[in-house]
């Protein structure tokens, strides 16, 4: 009797000791993969913060409301401003597009339906020293986020502006002058 009762008090803990040992190789199984994970995660939160940083056109991102979130170096080196200084702030503070307190679709008269789709719209940026800048923006909602985040891709188009006024000086003097026939400089 006392013989049976060491065997199955033996089998019962090697029963426990088994399961123990299953059961710690599965938390540490669980625990090596988890960590996998976060460090994947990281590494691709990394290639995405170094992609937004890199990017060569200023990129801007912000709440509904106008709450600046982020920018990125193009945006810091194109507005004159750190990110630092700016987050929080309202985006009116980068871009003339009024500084009510009302959401940015109202801001610029545009639909809700409008930054899912993309919107693109010429405004003026804004320099610390209140010095005006053309520009295009272009907003999209950040598809996450599902409307609690909108992203600006901007650009300065100055030289753009530049090319335009000079063909609208240039080529309507130039055009009555082309349009001339040869014979009549020759006659001249």
């Amino acid at each position: 009797d006392w013989s049976s009762d060491v065997c199955s008090s033996d089998l019962l803990l090697a029963v426990l000791l088994s399961l123990l040992s299953i059961t710690a190789w599965l938390v540490v199984k669980n625990l090596r993969e988890r960590n996998a994970l976060l460090a994947a995660r990281d590494e691709f939160i990394a290639i995405q913060q170094t992609a937004f940083d890199n990017a060569s056109d200023a990129y801007v991102l912000f709440t509904p409301a106008g709450h600046l979130q982020s920018i990125n170096l193009a945006a810091e080196k194109m507005f004159g401003r750190e990110r630092a200084e700016l987050a929080g702030l309202d985006l009116s503070v980068l871009v003339d597009i009024g500084t009510e307190n009302t959401a940015i679709l109202e801001r610029l008269d545009a639909s809700p339906d409008s930054f899912v789709a993309g919107f693109v719209r010429e405004i003026s940026g804004i320099c610390p020293d209140g010095r005006r800048f053309p520009a295009e923006i272009s907003i999209r909602d950040i598809a996450p986020s599902k409307g609690e985040l909108l992203g600006a891709l901007v650009r300065d188009i100055s030289e753009r502006k530049r090319i335009e006024r000079l063909e609208n000086v240039f080529v309507p003097t130039v055009n009555p002058v082309l349009r001339m026939p040869l014979t009549s400089y020759a006659e001249s």
